[in-house]
């Protein structure tokens, strides 16, 4: 009897804990806290699930992820000049005394020019880089004998891409932070400094990325230093080509960008990027190339393409509401590093490429073009174009900084046969510069493309392309000045300032190589742009001379400048160069 109403108690007193914790639940303010906890236990696990140990430097990680380092979180490119701590002591005299051997700490700026042979319009690339404060450019491709079977435009097509893959993945030559600007030489015109050019690419870059990253998120893994995971990251821009307008009534509707509904259009005569995001891109394309016979515009035009697919298919998985709920709701572990590691995959394949549709940096301009220099005019007489911010901080046109030491230079001076005087008050508003008449933007860059291969012709008359640069040449605010901005672009410092620059490393120098007023070839060789482009001077000048570091009258061979029976060629003095002499020359003013 006892036991049974020990155990009827024992009943009672369970279904009274029960009916006390239905009671509790049902109160306003403890059922607030009860789905709160199991809430917050919810979340937790969630977290946890999605927190699997595969954060960078886990096995999993290194063995999936190849692409550069750098595009692994929201990439911000560094500054090229801005020099370290010491150095801005050095310079405001805190500190008397540098290391021996100190190196340069920031990144260097490269540019790289497709150039196979030597032509008019390579010079005028080469002319327009040097007033323009680049640095010294290196050579890519270039072969003084071409093979006689070899077409100009197919010895391009074949060779390319492959060199400048080649030049990029040597050891030592370029590091993963450094700048590179890779232009054809064949079809190039530099127009603003290497300032503006560099100044505009980093704020597109930054803009790029914080696009890409709202609109694709970051890859959900744990990482060492609590950064987010970037999925896709862009360090490289190439040029949009672009189509001509039907009817043009004027200069303002003779271009336009290829509409969203057009084939995309990529043109890789003009490319800047990052030294890891270009190796890398540079490594596939060429490795692609081998696979498949194409054009190196082909094969970049594919890979792009591709990368637009892979992100249009990530861009709707993540619309999709059942895999947002397998993933962030339903979770499990073997699910999360499935799609984890597709992730990881799916970034590998993003190649980090992009297209600078609105002319920002780079300007192309079809071979069928015409009246090409009526987009080239002054912003001041146009007040609804907007004045780029960049011409704010950029010296006067005519009074550049040089970013480039003279260091392996030319020792050849300019003397001028007319003492131009040149316009030192001048703002870059003033002066005609080629300006997107749609996008209403002044690029840094113009390329002339060339001819359609069906419309191309074997007679030996001017192409529209030959003509169109010739006017686009000698529209170029630099063009009146040229000999006497290249006398100020050779003018050399001092032994002093050199070596006090090389002191900190050379961290306000673009490249420590120097080679002010020459090439280098990608065997590290330096060559005078005077001897390379000699033969072209009458062509890029037009001033009735001939030459290029000394202007000589017709008449006078090229050849026997330095020793000329009417006494035109003066030689004023010799110097010491890799172990050589060599005579400087000049030819007197006023003759």
């Amino acid at each position: 009897m006892g036991q049974a109403t020990r155990a009827a108690g024992g009943r009672n007193g369970v279904a009274a804990y029960k009916q006390a914790l239905m009671n509790l639940a049902q109160a306003p303010r403890w059922r607030g806290l009860i789905i709160g906890t199991v809430s917050f236990l919810l979340v937790l696990w969630i977290w946890q699930a999605n927190s699997d140990p595969n954060a960078p430097g886990s096995k999993l990680y290194s063995k999936i992820s190849g692409r550069p380092q750098h595009q692994d979180f929201m990439w911000k490119p560094p500054s090229v000049l801005e020099p370290s701590e010491f150095t801005l002591d050095l310079e405001a005299g805190k500190s008397s005394t540098a290391p021996s051997g100190l190196k340069k700490g920031n990144p260097q700026f490269h540019l790289l020019i497709h150039a196979p042979k030597i032509t008019t319009n390579v010079c005028r690339s080469l002319l327009s880089s040097f007033l323009l404060d680049y640095p010294t450019p290196t050579l890519i491709g270039y072969r003084p004998s071409p093979p006689n079977e070899t077409h100009e435009g197919d010895f391009w097509q074949d060779y390319g891409l492959a060199d400048t893959a080649k030049y990029l993945t040597q050891q030592g030559r370029i590091s993963d932070d450094d700048f590179i600007a890779v232009v054809d030489g064949e079809s190039t015109i530099f127009q603003l400094p290497s300032e503006a050019l560099l100044t505009e690419y980093n704020a597109q870059v930054k803009k790029a990325n914080a696009e890409l990253n709202s609109k694709y998120h970051d890859i959900p893994v744990k990482t060492s230093n609590k950064q987010k995971l970037q999925r896709f990251n862009q360090s490289v821009f190439f040029a949009a080509e672009y189509e001509m307008v039907s009817q043009s009534r004027s200069f303002l509707s003779r271009f336009r960008l290829p509409e969203k509904k057009q084939a995309t259009h990529l043109n890789n005569n003009l490319a800047i990027g990052s030294g890891s995001g270009l190796r890398h891109l540079f490594t596939t394309a060429a490795e692609q190339n081998t696979r498949i016979e194409r054009t190196d515009c082909e094969t970049f035009n594919t890979i792009f393409a591709q990368q637009a697919l892979l992100r249009a298919s990530m861009a709707k998985e993540q619309r999709e509401f059942k895999a947002w709920l397998s993933r962030n709701v339903l979770p499990s572990n073997n699910k999360l590093k499935i799609k984890l590691a597709e992730d990881l995959v799916e970034a590998r394949q993003d190649l980090g490429m992009g297209l600078d549709y609105r002319a920002t940096m780079f300007q192309t301009i079809p071979a069928a073009a015409q009246h090409v220099a009526d987009t080239v005019v002054a912003l001041i007489d146009y007040p609804t174009f907007p004045i780029p911010e960049i011409f704010q901080k950029l010296r006067s046109p005519f009074t550049l900084h040089s970013s480039t030491p003279h260091l392996n230079s030319t020792s050849a001076v300019l003397v001028q046969k007319h003492n131009n005087t040149l316009p030192y008050t001048s703002h870059w508003a003033d002066i005609p510069l080629f300006t997107n008449p749609k996008t209403q933007q002044v690029p840094s860059l113009i390329s002339m493309l060339p001819p359609k291969e069906e419309s191309s012709s074997s007679s030996g008359l001017l192409t529209a392309p030959d003509t169109n640069m010739r006017e686009l040449w000698e529209s170029m605010w630099f063009y009146p000045y040229a000999r006497t901005l290249l006398k100020q672009y050779l003018h050399k410092s001092t032994s002093k300032e050199v070596a006090s620059e090389a002191a900190v490393g050379g961290e306000r120098w673009y490249d420590a190589r120097g080679g002010r007023g020459g090439v280098w070839t990608v065997d590290n060789e330096w060559l005078e742009a005077g001897e390379l482009c000699a033969p072209f001077g009458k062509e890029i000048f037009e001033d009735g001379l001939r030459g290029w570091m000394e202007p000589v009258p017709d008449g006078v061979e090229l050849s026997s400048v330095e020793k000329t029976p009417d006494g035109k060629g003066i030689v004023i003095g010799e110097q010491v160069r890799n172990g050589q002499i060599h005579k400087i020359v000049a030819v007197a003013a006023g003759q």
